[in-house]
């Protein structure tokens, strides 16, 4: 499931990316796909009611979504960065689960 997601959002930062591209250059767009990437998590993350992870969860995502889009950029492939989100994905269940379970 969680791959399907992974694909989904380089579905969109293909998409976003590339009309970006063509309006306003590669890092202006690598940046503006990050800022957008982060906005949509903030609100998913928002219902964990703690501002102070809202934060610090939003600065790793902007960051993941810079890569992202810079993978993208690079290999002119979603594929990179699905791999990438995916192994992301991966490691924050594997670090919630541990939490969890500890």
């Amino acid at each position: 499931m969680f791959a399907l997601f992974a694909l989904i959002r380089g579905i969109w930062r293909w998409f976003v990316f590339s009309k970006f591209k063509v309006l306003v250059g590669v890092w202006p767009a690598i940046v503006l796909s990050a800022v957008f990437f982060t906005a949509h998590h903030i609100i998913i993350m928002w219902s964990f009611g703690s501002l102070w992870l809202v934060f610090l969860g939003s600065i790793g995502l902007f960051f993941g979504g810079i890569i992202w889009a810079w993978l993208y950029n690079k290999y002119n492939s979603i594929w990179p960065g699905w791999i990438c989100h995916v192994a992301a994905d991966v490691a924050i269940m594997w670090i919630t689960w541990w939490i969890i379970t500890s």
